[in-house]
């Protein structure tokens, strides 16, 4: 892992952490402020389950799930010394966010969550700065491993052979 993915990785947990310990400071839970008006407030919950309010197991279910992540991760790193540029950022940003939220667990078990976003009644799940980085770094994987798969069918088109099928 080079010393730059391990800087934005600490950027990433840092603003988290941050972010969390001043809203828990300056709000009571269900609290919220407008930021701007309706569309961006701050409201503090405490989210027991996963990611978006989803519930499919106990606080150890996502402890596990989460330090299994971050190792995968970081197995990755050792072992691939080589990534592509986007797919480092992608892994640099999900690994940032699970270390944010797997302290959050060990620390109180459950994560801090405070930036509520919507319309009148038209909400998004509350979320917090560890879930956007991990979320974008999602998109981002998602996004290289179509651009890799492209390339590996133009690979496979251009060398005149169906590498499905022996010869």
């Amino acid at each position: 892992m080079k010393i730059k993915s391990i800087i934005y990785i600490l950027v990433i947990f840092i603003l988290d952490q941050v972010s969390k310990v001043l809203i828990v400071q300056n709000l009571t839970p269900h609290q919220s402020i407008p930021i701007l008006g309706d569309i961006l407030r701050f409201t503090l919950i405490f989210n027991v389950g996963g990611a978006f309010g989803t519930k499919l197991g106990g606080t150890l279910f996502y402890l596990v799930m989460t330090i299994s992540a971050t190792i995968a991760i970081i197995v990755y790193f050792l072992v691939n010394k080589q990534q592509s540029r986007l797919l480092n950022i992608s892994l640099v940003m999900v690994l940032g966010g699970a270390i944010g939220n797997l302290v959050d667990r060990v620390r109180l078990s459950k994560v801090i969550d405070f930036l509520d976003m919507g319309i009148g009644n038209l909400r998004w799940p509350i979320y917090n700065v560890a879930d956007m980085a991990i979320t974008f770094g999602l998109i981002l994987l998602i996004i290289t491993s179509f651009k890799q798969d492209g390339r590996n069918k133009n690979n496979s088109q251009c060398s005149g052979r169906d590498r499905t099928h022996p010869d």
